[in-house]
């Protein structure tokens, strides 16, 4: 089987993914707002795709989308123990878009080798099976 090593998205890709953002959610430090991002994703769509295949090709990603807003959430008890309090990370939902465009071409590839692993192994089965009278 041949890996293909380069993991690109289009257009289609990536106006699907947008859609599954939940805009409720807070921005990150590019201020890009997860609400404005799926309400113009038919616009934004091209340049995300942009932006993405020319970081895959350069190796490098926007500085925003590497960076990460840290702030305390209380979890419960008192708040003036900080033990009941854990961190938060608000990272850049494009860089999420990223991430899950990524994950979902991993897992297809991985996917695809289990499972032809499997019928190999099915039909490596079959042949060593020897009919006995």
């Amino acid at each position: 089987m041949q890996i293909n090593r380069k993991v690109r998205c289009d257009a289609i890709n990536r106006h699907s993914t947008i859609e599954g953002i939940n805009g409720k959610k807070s921005s990150g430090p590019d201020e890009i707002s997860p609400r404005i991002l799926k309400e113009v994703r038919v616009e934004i769509a091209p340049i995300l795709t942009f932006i993405v295949n020319q970081s895959h090709q350069q190796g490098c990603l926007p500085t925003d989308w590497l960076t990460a807003n840290v702030f305390a959430l209380h979890k419960k008890g008192s708040k003036t123990n900080p033990e009941n309090y854990r961190p938060i990370s608000l990272t850049s939902v494009c860089c999420k878009i990223l991430e899950h465009i990524i994950y979902s071409a991993v897992s297809r590839f991985f996917w695809k080798i289990i499972v032809l692993s499997l019928l190999d192994s099915t039909d490596s089965s079959q042949d060593t099976h020897v009919k006995r009278n």
